[in-house]
């Protein structure tokens, strides 16, 4: 028969095999759940960095967008500024655009036929001082290069019509147009007038050119 004593000493060990699966079962759990952590933090810190990586390239994409509508829109202003081709649908809009702008009454409007890179265009405004000032200004302003070839005003000797439009002006203008190779003289130079351009052209007339101003008797 057991003693007291054997017994009490298996009820220890029992005991104490139970503290050890319980301290192990712990041990494990905490450590499953830690490392568990461990890894859905990697996961996270990567998931962190993939998202600041997409989010820099987006901002460079909108950088690349925006400085490809910047270059688009330059673009587009060089070839209003230098066309290839004489359009002079687009140039008759234009004048009549800027005739309308300076108040003025635009009577006649005549293209005549491209030649050498350029295509002259006979106008003629019926306007007042005020008026044809501001012609010429926007004239002058305009991104598609224009010359003034010659004026000639005549104005009315009414001192009643000094504000109305009294005074008829002629203008012959030039606005060039880019010149193919094609299109050059045989000695290579090119007959296109806006390679000899100065860096303002105005719009009033050149050396050389005159402005007649008459008064009907």
């Amino acid at each position: 028969m057991t003693s007291a004593y054997e017994q009490n000493r298996q009820n220890s060990s029992l005991i104490f095999l139970e503290v050890i699966i319980i301290i192990a079962g712990l041990y494990f759990g905490v450590w499953w759940q830690m490392n568990k952590n461990r890894v859905l933090s990697q996961n996270l810190s990567s998931k962190q960095q993939e998202f600041a990586i997409v989010k820099d390239k987006e901002a460079k994409l909108e950088t690349l967008k925006r400085e490809f509508s910047t270059r688009k829109s330059e673009l587009q202003n060089f070839n209003i500024a230098a066309p290839e081709m004489s359009e002079i649908p687009e140039a008759l809009m234009m004048i009549e655009a800027i005739v309308s702008r300076s108040g003025a009454d635009l009577t006649n409007l005549t293209p005549q036929k491209p030649t050498g890179g350029q295509v002259e265009i006979d106008l003629c405004l019926a306007s007042n001082y005020e008026q044809m000032k501001t012609f010429f200004t926007i004239l002058k302003n305009n991104l598609r290069p224009v010359s003034v070839d010659s004026i000639k005003v005549l104005a009315s000797q009414d001192a009643s019509a000094a504000q109305a439009k009294s005074l008829s002006v002629s203008v012959k203008l030039k606005m060039p147009y880019m010149v193919k190779n094609n299109d050059k003289t045989s000695d290579g130079s090119s007959n296109n007038p806006s390679d000899n351009l100065s860096n303002n052209p105005g719009a009033g007339p050149s050396d050389g050119q005159t402005i007649n101003n008459t008064q009907n008797e």
